[in-house]
């Protein structure tokens, strides 16, 4: 059932007998939310989410568990599924290899390593790996201190970011969302007054450049931007052959376009 349904297998090294069942449950727990939060990037805006629920559990000698959606929406296909899963954990893999904000990821995200794997007397490493993929990564010592070091601050300027509005949540110190840049796809946090939510609200789903002073880590990405100014910007819009037919009528002067062509490739 775990293949059929693309989802991730997680394998806590712990020695026997002293896996906490509070630090099992945080393991599956962060990387459930880690889950959640790498879909809203790879699919941002309005798009039916996935719920996440254990498909399998081992423990004998082997703290294993399988994650996997409860059900996939009709609007979304098997390849949209897979992208999250397996994004998650090429970004597992990245972060143990350099002290960068993989894509697909926040800040947040990044942060949910330490959590997931308090490195120590109870837990050596977890192995994450999607059902359908051959790649495993790891969360060890490594992974931790780069996901550590990712999330930093760097030097603070004056900036804007772009991209796609996602998650509105509120906090103590105001109104929190997500920006997707749809170069990167990575996600940057946005941090605005709370007199501005009704404009993010209507803003949410849409395409936006927010400005104010803008955070970066020692690595140079953006990871935090506390907002000054937003606008709302047009959707890309694809452009085919036929959209642009007719648009420079006289491009060719007084020759066809046959003979346009010939004197064209005649140089």
């Amino acid at each position: 059932m775990g293949e059929r349904l693309h989802g991730i297998e997680i394998v806590v090294d712990a020695p026997r007998r002293t896996l906490q069942p509070q630090q099992y449950m945080k393991v599956l727990t962060e990387t459930r939310l880690a889950l959640q939060e790498v879909d809203k990037a790879a699919l941002p805006g309005r798009q039916p989410r996935l719920d996440w629920v254990i498909d399998d559990i081992s423990v004998n000698g082997v703290h294993r568990a399988v994650i996997v959606p409860q059900r996939i929406p009709v609007k979304r296909t098997i390849p949209t599924v897979t992208t999250t899963t397996v994004g998650l954990v090429r970004g597992v893999e990245s972060l143990r290899q350099k002290a960068e904000i993989p894509p697909l990821f926040s800040v947040a995200t990044v942060g949910r390593l330490p959590a997931m794997a308090t490195i120590g007397d109870q837990v050596r490493a977890v192995h994450i790996r999607a059902t359908d993929d051959d790649q495993v990564a790891t969360v060890d010592e490594a992974a931790v201190e780069h996901a550590k070091r990712a999330t930093q601050v760097g030097r603070r300027t004056f900036g804007s970011v772009e991209g796609r509005l996602e998650v509105l949540s509120r906090s103590r110190s105001g109104i929190r969302v997500m920006v997707v840049d749809e170069r990167s796809r990575r996600a940057v946090t946005v941090r605005a007054a709370d007199d501005a939510r009704e404009q993010l609200r209507e803003a949410w789903g849409e395409r936006v450049r927010v400005a104010g002073e803008l955070v970066r880590n020692p690595a140079g990405q953006p990871i935090r931007l506390d907002m000054t100014e937003m606008r709302v910007l047009p959707d890309r819009a694809r452009v085919s052959a036929w959209d642009i037919l007719g648009v420079a009528p006289d491009y060719t002067g007084d020759l066809t376009t046959e003979e346009f062509i010939r004197h064209a490739r005649r140089g």
